[in-house]
């Protein structure tokens, strides 16, 4: 069921890469909390799907074999969270919610596609303790890999580059690769929806809990690095989060504490992604990258920026 690019038969022997799996690869992500003074250790990340509460289960089974039906033929099945519509019955809106915070499903597509039409029946987050919330954290599904940022590719990518001239017929087979690629970003990039669009409704759930956003803000950056997708929003908004929070007096020095561990735990994190391939007129081909990451400088920023040294903090955002 995997799509995958073809192989390079008649490029030299340094340049022959078979590129192995589907470009429906999710990136492992864990993001580790701290939890504030006297609530205990965080529990480990679970590795199974939950059992979703009796009420919620006939949901969970249709948006199942909707999210598998998506999965096989890569295309969403909804193109909005907007299940709750076809539900004509009484909800228990407590179980939809203790749902919402569980895994439903191994395959991360499936959970994510699952969770994020559940959250169209809008219920209340539960009440969660520092570990509950830790767990729900690290219970967020991954994003899809950018297949750009395949290592496979990247390395099929440099070796055409370095080997210098190449052969009209594989510059053919190469240029197939790189719009095979640019096809697989972008169908990666639309399947990336449920679990984008699921973030982003878990995120505004706490947007007026500046610890537990930032904490939010930052499992984001982990997942879009992981998946080797673009930082530049992201970042900008742990930018804006940081400023905000230096200003707030009623964040408390532990607070601080606590998220500026977990910055500095960011720190080194990196993909590399292929950006634009350049084939040349002789016979060569020029090959540009592009990283995600959050680096030394991003930590210091945010960090100055969360302590209110604001005057020393400069944006990087990129």
């Amino acid at each position: 069921m995997t799509r995958r690019f073809p192989r390079l038969t008649s490029i030299p022997s340094i340049l022959l890469t078979l590129l192995a799996g589907g470009f429906l690869t999710s990136a492992s992500c864990t993001i580790v909390e701290h939890d504030r003074p006297g609530n205990g250790s965080a529990p480990g990340l679970a590795v199974t799907a939950a059992t979703a509460p009796q009420s919620v289960q006939p949901f969970i089974e249709t948006l199942t074999r909707e999210g598998e039906r998506g999965l096989r033929n890569r295309v969403l099945p909804r193109q909005s969270a907007d299940f709750a519509s076809e539900v004509s019955n009484e909800v228990n809106l407590d179980d939809i919610a203790r749902a919402i915070t569980q895994r439903q499903h191994r395959d991360p597509f499936v959970d994510a596609y699952i969770r994020w039409q559940l959250t169209s029946f809008e219920p209340m987050m539960p009440e969660m303790t520092p570990p509950d919330f830790t767990r729900m954290i690290n219970l967020l599904p991954p994003y899809l890999e950018n297949p750009a940022a395949n290592e496979n590719v990247r390395q099929l990518m440099n070796r055409a580059r370095d080997a210098g001239q190449l052969s009209a017929r594989d510059i053919a087979r190469l240029e197939e690769v790189y719009r095979e690629m640019k096809e697989n970003v972008e169908m990666a990039n639309n399947m990336n929806q449920p679990a984008a669009e699921f973030r982003d409704w878990i995120a505004a759930q706490y947007e007026h809990d500046h610890m537990r956003a930032l904490l939010l803000a930052l499992a984001e950056c982990t997942a879009t690095v992981a998946g080797g997708w673009s930082t530049r929003s992201i970042k900008t908004q742990i930018t804006r989060m940081t400023t905000e929070a230096g200003k707030d007096p009623d964040f408390s020095r532990q607070d601080r504490r606590v998220i500026a561990e977990q910055i500095q735990r960011l720190v080194g994190i990196e993909r590399r992604m292929v950006n634009e391939v350049t084939f040349l007129a002789d016979g060569s081909v020029n090959v540009t990258f592009s990283t995600a990451a959050v680096t030394r400088r991003d930590s210091n920023n945010w960090i100055d920026r969360l302590h209110g040294r604001h005057e020393n903090a400069q944006s990087n955002d990129s």
